[in-house]
């Protein structure tokens, strides 16, 4: 992998470096824990959906931007419907 962090990789440091915990992070995002179990184990393999990337880079690049519109949206701390 030419240097480059596994999908995988940047979606555990981000959460260890905001300090949350797998269901912390679902909680906060509109992500089902088994999705970000998913994520976190590669267990879609290397080929992710391209909005799942998308929706990701968002939140790994723009997070303060991200919490805003989805406090905005009354998303945040919000269960997912399809969250176990």
């Amino acid at each position: 992998m030419n240097g480059e962090q596994s999908f995988a990789d940047r979606v555990k440091a981000f959460r260890h470096r905001h300090g949350l915990t797998q269901k912390a992070f679902c909680k906060k995002y509109p992500v089902p824990l088994s999705t970000l179990k998913h994520w976190e184990q590669e267990l879609r393999g290397k080929k992710l959906p391209e909005m799942t990337i998308a929706f990701f880079t968002l939140i790994e690049r723009e997070t303060v931007v991200m919490d805003e519109l989805l406090a905005k949206h009354q998303l945040v701390g919000k269960k997912n419907v399809s969250q176990e």
